[in-house]
């Protein structure tokens, strides 16, 4: 009896087992993946539900709505987890689709090209593809391109008519970063008061209805101070309503005010939790804020080595100001083997994007020759007017010297405090150096005129009457120029 009911156990065991292993197999990442299911519009009134996998196959069909969802997956990452996105992968089906005029993949190409965009030229092709994508109704892209033309980029004409166009467009979509856009421009009166009225009365009716996007506005309002009183109690009131309905931003905000102590007390310890429960729920930003806690020891043991992990998971999803404090630990050494070389890379990444802090170390780079830059041949045969500057260093420092003054004067046009005092310091080196100069030739000139015969073997009528005026002249400009440039 014994053997036989062990017998039965073994058969009912190896049945089952196999049916177990089943079981979990589906459970497992990769057989998830499969058995996604994304949406997918074939024409404007039927769509269909399919796997990834089927969704790719489609894809590959040149089928544009399949393409844009394949670029989608990749952007989300795998299983939809922040931090491992595929931005190449996503690109490549964005641009497929896009090609076939497909609007939210224009838009979407140019959202991924802005992670990596490091020139003007860059800059002026995601433009051009936000210009074609708000062009066919894209609210996302109207508000981006808005935001471009309010801020210059890709060489774009200031124009504040067309840019409240754009966001009246976006608007009317119910884009809540159009609405709050409008009553930020009402509160600087770069739009109608009435408009900026009527998009804070739609972000109220929104937010009351447990919008979390027009909760978090609402905050943002109510803390800057935009058309109504500052009020920051309402402000973290209504950024907690947005964080309880699960918005990752609000969690963040939350963070910054207990860091900052704006409208509670400072609290590091509580800062650091919600940054946390940011970075948990997809705010890569959030990196950045933790980072910063890591590396000052702000409610925490300073810890170099979590800091720069933090800003490298914050920099690698297209936060410039992580890039550039990434790049300054790799470039001093702390908490990652130091590189110049990696250093300049990211440093460049976060100049491209504009941010300050990144143009001015990048151009430290360069004045410190640790970037090799290829110089122009015309600067050897400069000679004279290197002389007349009071310039006399070799083409490889000149090029370096040049490029690094270029990304130090960008950071300055931008208001960076440590970017203009070097500008004005060499500018005051060098006005010293002309002022000294120029103080030098003049009664050398005025020698030659005097007494000619010095230089006996050439045209004493020449160096007289052409030659030393000229000298003279020069050591004048150089004197009265250093001066205008010394004296306050």
């Amino acid at each position: 009896m014994y053997f036989k009911t062990k017998v039965s156990l073994t058969v009912l065991t190896l049945l089952v087992f196999p049916f177990i292993m089943l079981l979990y197999a589906s459970n497992t990442p990769e057989l998830q993946k499969q058995t996604n299911r994304v949406v997918i519009n074939t024409n404007n009134t039927k769509t269909i539900v399919l796997t990834i996998k089927e969704t790719e196959d489609l894809a590959l069909k040149g089928n544009a709505g399949a393409q844009y969802q394949m670029a989608r997956h990749y952007l989300k990452g795998t299983d939809g987890v922040v931090g491992d996105q595929d931005f190449e992968k996503a690109e490549h089906w964005f641009r497929l689709a896009a090609d076939q005029g497909h609007t939210d993949s224009i838009f979407g190409l140019a959202f991924v090209l802005s992670r990596r965009a490091k020139t003007t030229a860059d800059e002026i092709e995601i433009a051009r593809l936000f210009g074609l994508a708000a062009e066919k109704g894209n609210k996302a892209a109207q508000y981006s391109l808005a935001m471009y033309i309010l801020s210059e980029k890709a060489n774009l004409k200031k124009d504040i008519n067309a840019a409240v166009n754009l966001l009246k467009k976006s608007a009317a979509q119910n884009n809540p970063k159009a609405h709050i856009a409008l009553v930020e421009m009402a509160h600087k009166k770069e739009c109608d008061i009435e408009t900026g009225k009527q998009s804070l009365e739609w972000l109220k009716n929104e937010a009351e209805k447990e919008n979390p996007d027009a909760q978090y506005k609402m905050g943002v309002i109510n803390e800057q101070g935009y058309i109504i009183p500052q009020d920051l109690s309402t402000a973290i009131e209504w950024y907690t309503k947005a964080a309880l309905n699960g918005l990752s931003s609000a969690h963040m905000k939350i963070g910054q005010l207990y860091e900052s102590g704006s409208g509670v007390e400072i609290d590091y310890k509580e800062a650091r939790q919600f940054y946390e429960n940011a970075v948990e729920m997809g705010e890569f930003k959030a990196n950045w804020n933790l980072a910063q806690l890591y590396e000052k020891g702000r409610g925490v043991k300073k810890n170099d080595i979590k800091a720069a992990q933090y800003y490298f998971k914050a920099a690698r999803l297209g936060h410039p100001q992580s890039m550039t404090n990434y790049g300054r630990m790799l470039l001093e050494g702390r908490g990652i083997e130091q590189s110049d070389q990696v250093a300049a890379k990211w440093l460049t990444q976060a100049a491209a994007w504009g941010d300050a802090d990144g143009q001015y170390y990048l151009g430290k780079m360069y004045k410190k020759g640790l970037i090799n830059v290829e110089f122009e041949e015309t600067d050897k045969l400069k000679t004279w007017l290197r002389l007349a500057r009071g310039v006399f260093i070799d083409p490889h420092i000149k090029a370096q010297d040049r490029e690094g003054n270029k990304w130090l004067k960008k950071a300055a046009d931008q208001g960076h405090e440590q970017a203009i005092k070097d500008l004005e310091k060499d500018k005051s080196i060098t006005a010293w150096f002309l002022l000294i100069f120029g103080v030098f030739i003049m009664p050398f000139s005025i020698g030659l005129f005097k007494w000619p015969e010095v230089a006996e073997r050439y045209n004493p009528f020449v160096i007289r009457y052409i030659s030393a005026p000229l000298l003279f002249l020069m050591s004048l400009f150089l004197i009265i120029d250093s001066l205008c440039k010394i004296l306050p």
